[in-house]
């Protein structure tokens, strides 16, 4: 749900390099996986969602060695995840992938497919969500459902046009959150803006590399490669493979 809090967050955000929703969310992921660290270790029901998702997925993963002090935390969450796949591997479907049958696997050797069977993988599987990417969904959603919504509000449209904009990911997002024709013309025609500023930033970049300019002092065109490709991929550690949106 759109909340005027939410709005305020990305006016305030909008005035920060990069993308807003990018910022936003991540700052809301490390806060929850700080208390997880810490205030939530007393909840069992963080281990099992926690085991459920067997840990964090890569990128939340090591945001942990971030923390100071969270060693021991960290290894207890971990020791149980790794106690349920010890149990997976001791299952039923282990005990079958170990014995099988023979007549099946020699006619399966006859066939040219003569392979462990996948139930064992199966098992090794998550049974639930990384729990730090459920928290990235819930505030991108809230973050791009508020720009889709609210670009008709000024206290958002004017910050927007004088930032960086979001990155493509989020701009897709908010796209579709627009409610009317209008709405989508308007979050379009402030984010063309920004994408052909960042174009002529990009042409004067190359520009200063032609060796007539050797020498010169480089301005704000300087780190906008880096801009091209915040606004194109989103910021660092934000999105795993595959995953942007």
């Amino acid at each position: 749900m759109v909340t005027p809090l939410s709005l305020f967050d990305l006016a305030e955000a909008f005035a920060k390099p990069g993308c807003p929703v990018c910022r936003l969310t991540k700052g809301n992921v490390e806060h929850y996986v700080y208390n997880l660290l810490f205030e939530g270790i007393i909840h069992p029901e963080n281990h099992e969602a926690f085991r459920a998702g067997r840990g964090l997925c890569n990128a939340h993963a090591w945001l942990l060695t971030d923390f100071k002090g969270a060693l021991l935390n960290t290894g207890i969450y971990y020791r149980g995840t790794i106690s349920d796949l010890l149990k997976a591997l001791d299952g039923p479907a282990a005990s079958v992938a170990r014995s099988g049958n023979a007549a099946r696997r020699g006619l399966a050797r006859l066939m040219g497919s003569d392979r462990p069977s996948s139930a064992l993988a199966d098992r090794l599987e998550p049974t639930g969500p990384c729990v730090a990417c459920k928290v990235r969904a819930t505030s991108e959603e809230l973050y791009t459902r508020t720009i889709g919504e609210q670009i008709g509000d000024r206290r958002l449209a004017e910050p927007y046009r004088a930032s960086e904009g979001v990155c493509l990911p989020h701009f897709r997002m908010a796209l579709r959150h627009t409610q009317s024709a209008a709405d989508e013309r308007a979050l379009v025609e402030i984010q063309r803006g920004i994408w052909e500023a960042l174009i002529r930033e990009l042409d004067e970049f190359k520009e200063m590399h032609d060796h007539r300019h050797t020498g010169e002092y480089m301005g704000e065109e300087g780190d906008s490669w880096l801009r091209a490709l915040r606004a194109m991929a989103g910021e660092q550690g934000m999105f795993g493979v595959g995953e942007a949106e």
